[in-house]
């Protein structure tokens, strides 16, 4: 099946959704499908309902048996989860998102049980709410991640998006949402570590880098830039890390917070910016561009570009991609102007 990338996901999401359809997303664990899902309902506010379909029974979809003792008959009364058809919308929003998730984590019973839901839309016998709009979501059958099969009924029935792993794109997101300068530049300097999920070769690993576990080392860092155990020099930095990306990933990006003990201060920089000394390795370099993107202010950008134009133009590229994510007031300095102006074949290649 084609892929598409998380950010390419979401205007596929919006089209079919906006159609009519259900769509289903399906990716490695750990790669952004939940997210995506959570930013298209606040976008279009909605309020998200979130279900896990592998945590349901029948009985969840088609509501609990209960008598009528006026007729002397059985019907079903559907659970609060589901908005239905006579329901007042939240106050404050347009409607409701109803997602499920872990989709092929079901059973083949619960399975049956939500045809009716995905093509009818219905609960039982009562009609989901017309501005309710639904969406689903599981991990890949060849990922070993506890799931069952889709049976080819249920499969008509949804539009499927399957997602690859797209560094770029989870940079530009880390960027929007401020994640910590270290774990940016070192997926910069090694896009290959943003996910090395292997459902054949985990080994004894509890976990393993991938785009939610990245987010999680992010808050480590920025969450406790106090905290002692995060410095690379602790004994703990390693099995702080070890519990999030694994013991081979903790072991390379330790190495590389080590590299920004090294590093040249934001004092020194702005205090002589043409003879404070340059790094050449590219971990480094790297590193150095997060540092410098996450300190820029308007007053003192200019003394920073004198330094960052003494770096080899990818490194320059690289900082004012960080600056244009991390505050795009900056753009309209002087020196970023100028610096923009003429590189802007490398800042927005063709």
């Amino acid at each position: 099946m084609r892929t598409v990338s998380l950010h390419q996901s979401y205007d596929l999401l919006d089209l079919y959704v906006k159609s009519g359809l259900v769509p289903y997303l399906k990716s490695s664990p750990g790669v952004g499908k939940s997210s995506i899902v959570k930013k298209w309902a606040a976008d279009n506010n909605l309020l998200l309902i979130d279900v896990r379909l592998s945590q349901c029974d029948p009985t969840d979809l088609n509501g609990f048996p209960a008598i009528d003792k006026t007729k002397e008959k059985a019907y079903y009364v559907p659970m609060s989860t589901f908005p239905l058809e006579g329901d007042p919308i939240p106050e404050g929003y347009r409607g409701w998102a109803l997602f499920f998730d872990e989709v092929n984590g079901a059973d083949r019973s619960t399975q049956k049980a939500s045809y009716k839901v995905f093509l009818d839309k219905e609960i039982g016998t009562q009609k989901i709410h017309g501005m309710c709009a639904m969406l689903c979501a599981g991990n890949l059958e060849t990922d070993n991640a506890l799931v069952e099969e889709l049976s080819s009924a249920l499969q008509s029935r949804l539009v499927h998006i399957q997602i690859h792993t797209d560094p770029f794109g989870w940079l530009e997101h880390a960027r929007e949402k401020n994640y910590s300068p270290e774990v940016i530049s070192f997926i910069e300097w090694l896009p290959a570590s943003l996910n090395t999920f292997n459902p054949d070769k985990q080994g004894d690993e509890p976990t393993y880098p991938c785009e939610r576990t990245w987010e999680m080392v992010s808050k480590l860092l920025t969450k406790n830039k106090n905290r002692k155990s995060l410095k690379p020099s602790d004994p703990l930095a390693l099995e702080a890390l070890c519990g999030v990306i694994g013991e081979g990933k903790a072991i390379e990006f330790l190495g590389y917070l080590r590299m920004f003990e090294d590093l040249p201060t934001i004092k020194q920089i702005v205090a002589e910016p043409n003879s404070t000394q340059l790094p050449t390795a590219p971990g480094t370099c790297y590193a150095l561009t997060g540092v410098i993107a996450q300190a820029a202010t308007k007053s003192n950008i200019a003394q920073l570009m004198k330094y960052v134009e003494r770096l080899i133009k990818e490194y320059q590229v690289v900082t004012v991609r960080n600056l244009m994510a991390n505050d795009a007031e900056l753009l309209h300095t002087p020196s970023v102007n100028t610096w923009m102006a003429d590189n802007a074949q490398l800042l927005f290649p063709a």
